[in-house]
């Protein structure tokens, strides 16, 4: 299951019956899966690849800025840095529950197996 951005996606338990919930814009899916046929649940947190990514270029794109400017370059590098930083300390944290024909991730939000409703 995909969440478009700006969505909202809640996971409950009603009796032996697993209820997840999608609202993006205009839908809203329902999900029922049986507690039985889970196959498994995995909690997985990695960090922001797209910003670890861009900070690694702007890193290195300051080793080249430093021959024509060295103010520039040091701009570049304190950025790329900083973007680093960010994307390891701000870990992305997801919940994945597999069955047999679906599979739902949950992002989170520093919740910690309380209900909670995690917005993009």
């Amino acid at each position: 299951m995909l969440v478009p951005a700006k969505g909202t996606i809640l996971v409950k338990f009603t009796g032996d019956t697993l209820v997840g919930t999608t609202k993006t814009g205009l839908e809203k899916r329902e999900t029922w899966i049986r507690i039985q046929n889970i196959d498994s649940v995995e909690t997985l947190e990695a960090p922001i690849y797209a910003l670890l990514g861009f900070g690694g270029f702007l890193a290195f794109s300051a080793l080249g800025a430093f021959r024509n400017s060295s103010a520039l370059g040091l701009i570049l590098l304190v950025a790329g840095v900083a973007l680093i930083v960010y994307a390891i300390t701000n870990k992305r944290r997801y919940l994945a529950i597999y069955s047999h024909r679906n599979a739902i991730v949950v992002f989170m939000n520093k919740c910690d197996f309380t209900p909670c409703v995690t917005k993009f």
